[in-house]
C-alpha cells in the first residue's frame, strides 16, 4: 500500500487521463496529495474510497474540470495513453466498421453538444455494443445526471488503473 501512495502521480494520472491540459494535472496532483495526506490506509478499498470521497466533496465546476481532462472515444487514437489505448481496444473500440465509427462520432459530437463535456465511459466494463446502447441512452439525461454519470466513470476507471498499480 505505501508504494502506491508514494507514486501518487500514477494515481493522478490513473484519476484524471494524461491527455488532460497542464490545469488539469496540477488539480490532479493536489488531488491525490490530498487524499495521501489522508495515509496510512488500511486496505486499498479504504484508499479507493478517500479518493472517492475527495472527488465527490468537490464542487461542479471542478468536476466539469476533470471530464474535460478526458478525449473522445476513437479520437485521435495517436495521442491516447497507453492505457486508453489498452482499455479501448479491449472494449472493441478499434475494431469499429465504418458505419459504427461515424456513428460514435456522432453521438460523442452531440452529447458534447448538449452537455458542453465529452462523454466519459468507463471501456473495460462495456464492450462496444454496450458503448453505444449506452451513450444513445445518456443522451436522453439532463446535465446534472450526466455531470454524476460522468464522474462515477471516471471514478471506475480510476480504481481498474490504480488496481493495476498494486
Amino acid at each position: 500500500m505505501e508504494r502506491t501512495l508514494l507514486r501518487y502521480l500514477q494515481v493522478s494520472r490513473a484519476a484524471y487521463g494524461p491527455e488532460a491540459e497542464y490545469s488539469s494535472r496540477e488539480r490532479a496532483r493536489l488531488c491525490a496529495a490530498a487524499v495521501c495526506t489522508k495515509a496510512p490506509f488500511s486496505s486499498f478499498e479504504s484508499f479507493v474510497t478517500e479518493i472517492c470521497r475527495f472527488i465527490d466533496s468537490l464542487p461542479d465546476n471542478a468536476k466539469v474540470g476533470i471530464l474535460h481532462s478526458y478525449q473522445d472515444l476513437f479520437d485521435r487514437w495517436e495521442s491516447l495513453s497507453s492505457d486508453s489505448e489498452r482499455e479501448q481496444t479491449e472494449a472493441g473500440i478499434i475494431s469499429l466498421g465504418a458505419e459504427e465509427i461515424k456513428l460514435l462520432k456522432s453521438y460523442t459530437r452531440l452529447y458534447k453538444e448538449k452537455f458542453g463535456f465529452p462523454l466519459v465511459i468507463c471501456a473495460l466494463l462495456h464492450n462496444k455494443v454496450t458503448i453505444l446502447e449506452r451513450i444513445r441512452e445518456r443522451l436522453n439525461n439532463d446535465s446534472y445526471q450526466e455531470l454524476n454519470i460522468g464522474i462515477k466513470e471516471v471514478k471506475d476507471i480510476m480504481v481498474l488503473r490504480v488496481k493495476d498499480l498494486t
